[in-house]
């Protein structure tokens, strides 16, 4: 393992499970010589041996005597039960609590000098054996791997998106999860879900359609819900993302753009009496606050409370956020609260709610730029200025380089009107920027 021979984490294996419980009992399995289950590994033509069944085994072996492995990106780590001690052990009780240096030294030495069986598939010999193949067939018992899961997209799914999904997902962890025991990468799943909503959404914006085919708003009793309407297509976009170029280069995009989503939501959470070192407790508990709206005591995130909050967010701009925050705040939680039971139950239909959405959307939403000036409105608008740039007040003239500026910028809620318009230097205009001057 050491040499880098033997991977016992190949890149399309799942996290490591942190059950110490059965991490316990495959020791105590061993110190009573009781052979467990074979390994199953992929021997590649370079000789090198890929784990495919009993990564949970080895990295529990590991983990209690206390030693490194290599991981997918080749550096020396500890597995996540480093040195444990043991627990809820039924023969060896004694042991219960000890760490492997606390075990008597004959029991350590039968440790070490336990075997494991071993299934080899020979790539030399097997050219058409897909490991990926056996590695989701062998997963179906005890943590089954279901379809259309990160745990299923991250054994095959082009390691680029892998890797940014990964990242992505651990810059966040402390306060932006659907899960905070993240065992089975529910939180790399959620943001792939965000991921498949802001591509469909930027194509669906291309072709001039305004609405969320993707997603499936209804009413429940006397709560909104919000689904993805099928998680099969989100499958068949990572499989065209992972062959072809130019979808990847635009999946890449939307895994900015969930990024973007995320900085958000942070500075809608965000309050400016919170020290740095105490943010991310700061924002679990007030998005945790927003999305449990009415105060459940056990409560638990769900997927479909972050894509409403992704659907409520997403078209703000971050300039208009920088303004409105307070109110933008206010009003989710109200969104929130309709959504989280405050209707009754003779609103059989979702269509007024998604009227109040869109009555919110109204007062935050970006005016798009359509005016366009001729040259002789042009010459009027500066006449009407008589003839000076409002910006620096200097003089202005027609064979300036002249912008047509938003007296109220668009990005935070001026209208596209011709009352909202003035003539300015090229540099003026770009050295105001997004500013109310």
């Amino acid at each position: 393992m050491l040499r880098g021979r033997f991977i016992v984490r190949p890149v399309y294996q799942r996290g490591e499970v942190i059950n110490k419980a059965k991490s316990s009992a495959i020791i105590e399995s061993m110190l009573l010589g009781i052979k467990l289950p074979p390994l199953y590994l992929y021997k590649r033509m370079d000789n090198i041996l890929e784990v495919l069944d009993g990564q949970q085994r080895l990295l529990s072996i590991l983990g209690y005597i206390g030693q490194t492995f290599l991981d997918e990106s080749g550096q020396h780590v500890k597995s996540a039960k480093h040195e444990f001690g043991l627990s809820n052990l039924q023969i060896l009780s004694e042991y219960n609590g000890k760490t492997y240096k606390e075990l008597p030294i004959n029991l350590q030495n039968k440790l070490l000098d336990s075997s494991l069986s071993l299934i080899i598939i020979e790539e030399k010999f097997n050219p058409t054996f897909e490991p990926v193949d056996l590695f989701i067939r062998l997963n179906n018992k005890p943590y089954p791997i279901k379809e259309n899961t990160f745990e299923m997209w991250n054994s095959y799914v082009d390691k680029d998106i892998i890797d940014a999904i990964k990242a992505l997902a651990k810059r966040y962890d402390k306060w932006f999860y659907v899960r905070k025991n993240n065992v089975r990468m529910h939180n790399e799943e959620l943001l792939v879900m965000i991921a498949y909503l802001e591509f469909n959404y930027s194509y669906e914006k291309a072709n001039g359609n305004t609405d969320y085919p993707q997603l499936d708003i209804f009413q429940r009793d006397t709560t909104i819900n919000v689904r993805i309407k099928q998680k099969s297509n989100v499958t068949k976009l990572l499989n065209d993302v992972s062959i072809k170029t130019e979808q990847k280069e635009k999946f890449v995009k939307s895994i900015k753009a969930v990024d973007s989503l995320i900085k958000k939501v942070r500075t809608i959470l965000i309050d400016r009496h919170i020290d740095t070192d105490q943010q991310d407790d700061f924002l679990e508990q007030e998005l945790t606050s927003m999305l449990n709206v009415s105060n459940k005591p056990y409560y638990v995130r769900k997927y479909q409370d972050i894509y409403a909050l992704w659907f409520l967010v997403h078209f703000i701009n971050l300039e208009m956020l920088n303004k409105e925050r307070i109110q933008i705040k206010s009003e989710l939680h109200k969104l929130f609260g309709q959504m989280k039971g405050g209707r009754s139950t003779e609103q059989k239909e979702s269509a007024d709610f998604l009227d109040v959405v869109k009555a919110f959307r109204d007062k935050f939403i970006v005016d798009n730029r359509q005016i366009t000036l001729s040259v002789l409105e042009k010459q009027k608008l500066i006449s009407l200025q008589s003839n000076i740039c409002p910006i620096c007040k200097g003089p202005l003239f027609i064979q300036d380089e002249i912008e047509i500026d938003h007296i109220n910028p668009l990005a935070v809620g001026g209208k596209d009107r011709f009352l909202n318009l003035q003539a300015t230097h090229k540099i003026c205009n770009r050295k105001k920027g997004v500013k109310v001057l």
